[in-house]
């Protein structure tokens, strides 16, 4: 007979069977790192099909740097704001993915009302990614940096 698994007073039977946008705090300055150990968490088991996206609120900018030998060399500057240590994944929450989630090293914790874990709308992260913006990539350099990145900017 299977053990019960216990989610530490987690209600996940009202959560939507449709990927919803989830927030995760992490440990600080772990965001980029957690998604990492998430994605090799999930990487060929069946939760690779349940976690469609992720999102780090760090604003990229780039700035050409004159150097004193005449030459130019481009910087990239991250700026975190006030979502320091946050990220935020699109996913069908269950209770395999849920303690997944919160047991991977540098996930601090998931935020739940009530015990209901909340999803966030379209909406509300489509505004975080429009202020959060890349500013001075050309559109080939913010492919690049996309692709190196394990998690979507725009």
């Amino acid at each position: 007979m299977a053990k019960k698994v216990i989610l530490g007073n987690v209600d996940l039977s009202e959560v939507s069977q449709t990927p919803c946008w989830y927030t995760l705090v992490t440990q600080f300055n772990y965001e980029e790192k957690a998604v990492n150990n998430i994605c090799d968490a999930i990487d060929g088991t069946d939760f690779a099909d349940k976690v469609e996206d992720f999102y780090i609120p760090i604003k990229y900018s780039k700035e050409v740097v004159h150097l004193a030998d005449g030459s130019t060399k481009n910087k990239i500057h991250k700026v975190k704001g006030a979502l320091s240590n946050y990220i935020f994944i699109k996913c069908v929450l269950d209770e395999g993915l849920w303690n997944l989630l919160r047991t991977t090293t540098g996930v601090a914790v998931i935020p739940t009302t009530g015990g209901f874990p909340v999803a966030i709308s379209e909406q509300e992260i489509k505004k975080m990614k429009e202020k959060q913006a890349p500013e001075g990539f050309t559109p080939d350099e913010l492919k690049a940096l996309q692709n190196k990145l394990k998690y979507s900017l725009v």
